[in-house]
């Protein structure tokens, strides 16, 4: 038999639940929950420590396989990515990502609660994917001087791609107006810039470059001029990002050699 506490709790979850089904996510309030199960905020707070609280408790209801929560959130998110590739923020309504995930808008509810966070974990899974296609680009070779024409088309690549450019689009602007959308592309743009920063001492080690060349100064000079070409004229990405890279070469001893 439930005690009072557990009984107070378990009609918060009800409650929340059924606005949750019947409205969605945005419907839920904790004003709300409180007027219909007749008591105050401080009881709502004895036993969830804010709205999120509450939403998580939701979302773990019926214990469900954690396996397939991540599965599910993962075909959502993928389908999320589709639709704010191609469509602004104010533009798309959760209907629209319910359908394209193939789950009714109730389901997805239960994993998001509301369009900001689901555009925070698409935007933190493309900084995710980008991260490791640089990784992979790193790895392809060795050579300082190479990584640098694989960078260029690896940016060149995405400026062209109409999906991926107004998906960066939307990451710029939202880092202006959302702390964790901010700390994702603060770190996406540290660990690229620190990519680039190891690739010029390595060839300052192997005496490609000039020694006095600040090797800081230039990998985030790089790395701002090529994010403002994708953004500002991705059409001409491949020849004013070679006319840079030039500039560079009779700066800092960069040997610009157009590989096959």
């Amino acid at each position: 038999m439930m005690t009072h506490n557990e009984s107070v709790r378990e009609q918060n979850l009800e409650s929340a639940n059924h606005i949750m089904n019947n409205e969605g996510g945005q419907a839920l309030r904790i004003s709300r929950i409180v007027s219909e199960c007749k008591i105050s905020k401080s009881t709502f707070y004895q036993h969830f420590s804010s709205k999120e609280e509450l939403f998580d408790n939701i979302r773990n209801r019926g214990e469900i396989d954690p396996v397939e929560i991540r599965s599910m959130q993962n075909r959502i998110v993928a389908a999320a990515v589709e639709e704010f590739s191609k469509h602004s923020f104010q533009d798309i309504d959760m209907e629209d990502i319910a359908r394209a995930a193939g789950i009714n808008r109730s389901t997805l509810y239960r994993y998001f609660s509301n369009k900001e966070e689901l555009l925070v974990a698409s935007i933190h899974n493309e900084q995710d994917r980008r991260v490791q296609t640089l990784e992979n680009l790193r790895n392809e070779s060795d050579d300082p001087i190479l990584f640098f024409e694989l960078f260029m088309n690896y940016f060149d690549r995405y400026a062209n791609d109409p999906n991926t450019s107004h998906l960066y689009a939307t990451m710029i602007y939202y880092s202006k107006h959302n702390a964790q959308v901010k700390d994702g592309f603060d770190r996406l743009r540290e660990y690229t810039v620190k990519l680039l920063q190891d690739n010029l001492e390595e060839g300052k080690q192997r005496g490609l470059y000039k020694q006095e060349a600040d090797s800081g100064v230039y990998a985030q000079m790089f790395f701002s001029v090529m994010s403002g070409i994708n953004i500002h004229s991705p059409s001409t990405f491949s020849y004013v990002s070679r006319q840079f890279l030039e500039m560079m070469n009779k700066e800092i001893g960069i040997k610009c050699v157009k590989r096959d």
